[in-house]
């Protein structure tokens, strides 16, 4: 119970006392230097491709088969994809 009230203390000063912070040009700046430096690492970027199926073995991603057929194979995958609705 103490626990909750710490959090709800801490969310009311944060945002009633000390207010919403952002930064200077906007939450989108920060978004496209993570997104360069992605590319700079060899990651690809794919927007808007949807999912048809992620190949597992053994808990490990193997490969992505998008709704368009191509396969892509991959040791490592980020997504922002969610859990399944129940």
């Amino acid at each position: 119970m103490i626990w909750i009230f710490l959090n709800l203390s801490l969310c009311f000063k944060s945002i009633y006392l000390e207010g919403f912070s952002r930064p200077k040009n906007g939450v989108r700046a920060i978004i496209n230097l993570l997104i360069e430096k992605y590319m700079q690492l060899g990651g690809e970027l794919r927007l808007g491709a949807g999912i048809k199926k992620i190949d597992t073995e053994r808990g490990v991603v193997k490969s992505v088969i998008l709704d368009n057929g191509e396969i892509i194979q991959s040791n490592k995958v980020m997504s922002s994809i969610g859990l399944p609705e129940r």
